[in-house]
């Protein structure tokens, strides 16, 4: 008999829309799903965020994540791991990008999140990252993330890669299309 891998995906729509100068609104509408053997499971859930431009360098932003259904298989479900995230962006230099962020979970402990982004040109981008989440029971190697962003005409393609410890790794591929004014 074979067994069949494994799938989880997230499709996710999202629209921002700047309020003044300095405040940026946005929401983020879910669909995700999850398939384990011949058993598959649907939730939907919405975030909700702000960014706030403090100074030509320095971005700060919140945004509340998973407020949504459970993720349901057969009769057992699953609540999305719904958690308030602060973060933080400094510019250096045009070519490099220092990030920092606080997750704190409904349950679990509060983590973070840590990057750095160099544009050798402003086309392309290197990544590299640490978060403090996923160290506890999988090895510190496990929280090491690198990466790459690629932006033609105002549109972006990204890739990360994100080790998992005895799960293997995983591989994150995005497109960020944006419609309308841009800056």
């Amino acid at each position: 008999q074979t067994c069949a891998l494994p799938i989880y995906a997230a499709y996710n729509l999202s629209y921002g829309r700047a309020i003044t100068d300095r405040l940026a609104l946005g929401i983020t509408g879910k669909l995700i799903n999850a398939t384990l053997d011949d058993v598959s499971a649907n939730a939907y859930a919405t975030d909700i965020g702000s960014m706030y431009r403090a100074s030509d360098k320095l971005t700060l932003a919140g945004v509340l994540t998973n407020l949504g259904t459970k993720l349901k298989f057969i009769s057992e479900g699953d609540s999305l791991p719904l958690a308030f995230h602060a973060g933080a962006a400094y510019q250096l230099t045009h070519r490099w990008n220092l990030t920092g962020e606080v997750q704190f979970p409904q349950t679990g402990l509060i983590s973070g999140h840590f990057g750095v982004e160099w544009r050798p040109i402003p086309m392309f981008a290197l990544r590299t990252g640490y978060r403090t989440d996923t160290t506890k029971e999988l090895g510190a190697l496990a929280g090491y993330t690198v990466g790459m962003g690629l932006n033609v005409w105002g549109q972006e393609f990204a890739y990360a890669w994100v080790p998992m410890g005895d799960l293997g790794n995983t591989n994150y591929f995005s497109l960020v299309l944006r419609f309308g004014e841009t800056d």
